[in-house]
């Protein structure tokens, strides 16, 4: 499968023509939150959705991973009632481990090795009174699928209580010279930013990353924080 068939296969050809809000927000430079009330932009779900989320509630998603420590703490807003935080919402998160690989998958053209049987760094929560979940992770690596690389990113999906999608998109990381994303991935166990595409390159990432950008805290002996608000209409 090369690059063009497998941007097709996730209907990013043409990404142009892909009906979703793509308002850019200005988001707080400490809390990630979005102080505009602009929808955060839909960006595809990708190759390696969870298959059964619901099985998945849980706080901690590492698994058998090894990785530098991750918090992920995520905050949803209603835009439809003046951005209050939205209550009792599902959100589901999934990423790759250090190496590029995902759980669930495995064992074809997209990822070689078979992860079929295993359920690390996914998860699923049910956001507080304040809107608000926390994952405890570890620092996703980037990978190749055939000829196409990724930067650094997390996928997510939000679903109001009935089930149905309020949003899905893929969360970027600070990715210039001093990020995180280079500190670690220079740290053993990582790949190094050798062949790394760059979010400003990224296919996935067309229409830019200023809503969708975490703000990362912390330092690479410690782990690191990840934080954004998330902006839907429920």
């Amino acid at each position: 499968m090369n690059r063009k068939n497998f941007l097709k296969n996730l209907g990013l050809a043409g990404v142009t023509a892909i009906a979703a809000p793509v308002l850019i927000s200005c988001e707080n430079e400490i809390t990630g939150e979005n102080t505009n009330c602009n929808l955060t932009n839909y960006d595809l779900e990708g190759p390696f959705p969870t298959k059964t989320p619901s099985i998945l509630e849980r706080i901690n998603i590492v698994g058998d991973r090894t990785g530098v420590p991750f918090e992920i703490h995520l905050t949803i807003k209603n835009r439809n009632t003046e951005c209050s935080n939205l209550k009792g919402v599902f959100v589901d998160i999934w990423q790759c481990d250090k190496d590029g690989n995902y759980s669930e998958y495995g064992g074809d053209e997209l990822q070689i090795i078979d992860y079929t049987n295993l359920h690390f760094l996914r998860g699923r929560q049910v956001t507080n009174v304040n809107g608000e979940v926390k994952f405890t992770s570890i620092f996703p690596g980037w990978y190749t699928v055939e000829d196409v690389t990724r930067a650094t990113h997390l996928h997510i999906h939000i679903y109001n209580s009935k089930g149905n999608s309020l949003l899905v998109t893929q969360l970027a990381f600070p990715d210039d010279p001093n990020s995180a994303v280079v500190k670690v991935n220079q740290s053993p166990g990582y790949k190094g930013m050798h062949g790394y595409r760059y979010n400003s390159e990224d296919d996935f990432f067309y229409d830019g990353v200023s809503a969708q950008l975490l703000n990362i805290s912390g330092n690479i002996n410690d782990g690191y924080v990840g934080a954004i608000t998330l902006i839907v209409s429920a």
